[in-house]
Order: structure tokens, then sequence, then C-alpha cells
């Protein structure tokens, strides 16, 4: 049988639960809460009637024995009033390359503070650290409401720089692009706001939360600094692997390229170039599309990258393969080669003739290569 909603909002007010808020601080939001605004109040009380004894699964049913009943209502009506610090970490950019500029006008790294509740609040004083055995490693400062009060449904943006002394919110810490763990506390220096871990990062492309303040985390296709994150990844593709590792080679050889992500298209190139740029809409891909195996016959440098449309790309993995023949006789300015490089920018990328014919050197030249290429030589 349903309960009505006004049975249900009656039965809060003969239980004598007061109407003004608690304002009871919490770091992570009341087991009640079920509209997603950190507090427990009647509009939780209105979802929970919505959901009174429907099937299983529901995010009405507080204490998971799969139904909806009066032991969830009690556990709603112990948590009336309470709320949490609605403030989540959004998102940010570890690897900020070309994006965004911060007030002084560099490409540093950042992050965003959601506030997801109904009411402004100054975040003046909390702690946030990218070390979570050090909660106060960077103090947000206090004394300046103007600065770091976040309004109802707003966003702030913190500048990961570790340049404190900038004009502006600057922590004084960069991200590791590498990977790490953000984390904001409350002003006590000990209380958990929100926390996230992340995978290695991609320059000028953000991680976040999608939609705004949830638990999924991904890659952004579109960075949006201090805004609603839009353009979620549908997926990241996965890593290109080859038939053959880097290193040294006698004899040719073909190398096969693939990516486990279905319809994913891999680009490649064999003179060391980007074989498609991700970060320059528009572009042309500088790269030939891989259709099978690449023939290898000399010295080559053969990068490659998957992509897929909506998906976040795999890194540019290289593979060198060197040939000694090749090397010890490869003239000074091979063709496709950079040559603006040296201290003329004129490269040269030739061995010296004098070295490679001379009797003392010439019959064992390949392996002192391989002996100090690898380490084992004098």
């Amino acid at each position: 049988m349903k309960i009505s909603l006004l049975s249900l909002v009656l039965g809060v007010a003969l239980l004598g639960f007061p109407m003004e808020s608690l304002r009871t601080v919490k770091a992570d939001c009341p087991i009640g809460d079920l509209n997603g605004d950190c507090q427990v109040n009647f509009l939780d009380i209105k979802v929970f009637a919505e959901q009174w004894l429907v099937p299983p699964e529901s995010s009405a049913d507080l204490d998971r024995d799969d139904e909806v009943d009066m032991s969830d209502f009690a556990l709603l009506a112990e948590q009336w009033h309470q709320r949490g610090i609605p403030l989540a970490i959004n998102e940010f950019m570890a690897s900020n390359s070309s994006f965004i500029r911060d007030p002084q006008g560099q490409y540093d790294d950042w992050v965003e503070i959601y506030n997801y509740g109904t009411e402004a609040i100054n975040v003046g004083g909390m702690y946030l650290t990218d070390n979570p055995s050090v909660p106060s490693k960077w103090r947000i400062p206090y004394g300046n409401s103007a600065v770091t009060t976040i309004p109802a449904g707003g966003y702030l943006l913190i500048w990961a720089d570790n340049d404190t002394t900038d004009t502006g919110l600057h922590a004084n810490f960069k991200l590791d692009a590498d990977g790490e763990e953000l984390v904001l506390f409350d002003s006590d220096g000990s209380t958990l706001i929100d926390s996230v871990a992340f995978p290695a990062q991609a320059t000028d492309i953000s991680y976040g939360c999608y939609p705004d303040a949830t638990d999924n985390v991904r890659f952004l296709a579109i960075p949006t600094p201090a805004a609603e994150n839009d353009g979620a990844y549908l997926g990241e593709v996965d890593d290109t692997k080859f038939s053959h590792k880097r290193g040294f080679y006698d004899t040719p050889f073909s190398v096969t390229i693939a990516t486990e992500t279905k319809n994913a298209v891999i680009y490649y190139t064999l003179d060391g170039t980007e074989p498609y740029n991700v970060t320059n809409v528009g572009r042309s891909p500088g790269g030939t599309v891989y259709t099978g195996p690449v023939p290898i016959t000399t010295t080559t440098s053969l990068r490659a990258i998957a992509i897929k449309p909506g998906w976040k790309p795999t890194n540019m993995d290289a593979q060198t393969y060197i040939f000694l023949d090749d090397v010890i006789r490869q003239p000074a300015r091979p063709a496709g080669f950079p040559t603006n490089w040296g201290h003329t920018g004129n490269g040269d990328y030739e061995m010296d003739p004098q070295v490679v014919n001379n009797s003392r050197y010439r019959n064992s030249i390949k392996s002192d290569l391989t002996d100090t290429l690898t380490g084992n030589g004098c």
C-alpha cells in the first residue's frame, strides 16, 4: 500500500523535528540526502515518498535491504536537518600547455571547486593538498570573502603553480601529470570534504566529474574552468601495442600496430614527427593511416597514436629500430630528417668516415657502438 506524501510530512512534524536548520556540518553528505543538495529536508521527504515500496536498487533504500519501508524512513528521520559541506573538486588540469592563462599570463595547472549546495560557502581557511598525509599543505587565504566565497551552484578556480606571491588564488604546489591525489579539507585541517585520485594526464585535457559533483570522474574533451562540465569523452582508447620492441636489428622485418579499442584509427609516421596533433582541432593528420604491417628496412623512428571520435586518444608511442650498417654509412643529411640543430644550425648525422674506414676500428665498430649504447663499454 502506498503511503501519501502528506502522511510522511505530518509524521515528521509529529515526531517533533525542528523546522529550522540545525546546520550540523559533516564532511560527507548525510545518508538521507536523496536530492543531492547535501542536506536532509522536505525535498528529500518528497523523493522518499515517490519511491515508497518500489522495487530494489532505489536510492531511498537507505538500509540496503532491497525495499523502501519504515526502517528507511527511520534512518532518514535520524538525519533530519543534518547538513554536509556541498563542495566538490569538480575539474582540474595537470598539464596546461596552451589552454588557459592565469592572471599573470602563464599556462599553469588549475583546480576547480564547485558548490553544489543551495547556499553560498566561503572556503577561506580550508585546506587543499596533493598529499593526503599533509592535510594542511596549502591553506586557502581567509579574510577576503569576496575572493573565496562560492555562490550556490558556482565555481572557484585555483591555480596550482607553487607561486603564492602571485595575485589571486595560487596554491603552493603543482599537479603531477603522472597522477596523484587531490584532497580538500575543512578549516580544522582534518575533516575531509572531498578527494580525487587521478591517473596520468594528457596535455591540455582536463579531468573531472561528469556531470558536475558526481562520483563519475573521467577525462573531459572540452575543458570548462569555472563553468559547468561538458563534452565528456565516451571512453579512453586502449594503448597501442607494437609487434617489435625498439632495439638493434640486422635484417628487415614488418611491424604490426594494434589497439584493443574497436573502430579506433591508428596513425603513424616513420621520420619521428607527430602522426596526429590532438590539441589542434581542425588540423589535418600528419601521419599515415595504419592498414597493415609496416615494413622496416632501415634505421627508423616509428611513432603511432590511436584515435576514435569522442574518445580520449592514446598517448604518442614511439619505437626506434636501429640498423648499424646504416648508421655507420648514413649521409650527413638523410632525406626527411631535420637539419636545424647543432651549433651552426646545420645538423650533421654522418659518422666521421676517417673513423669508420680506419683499419683499427672498421672490423669492430658495430660491436663498439652496441657496447656503448647499452652501457657495456668503457
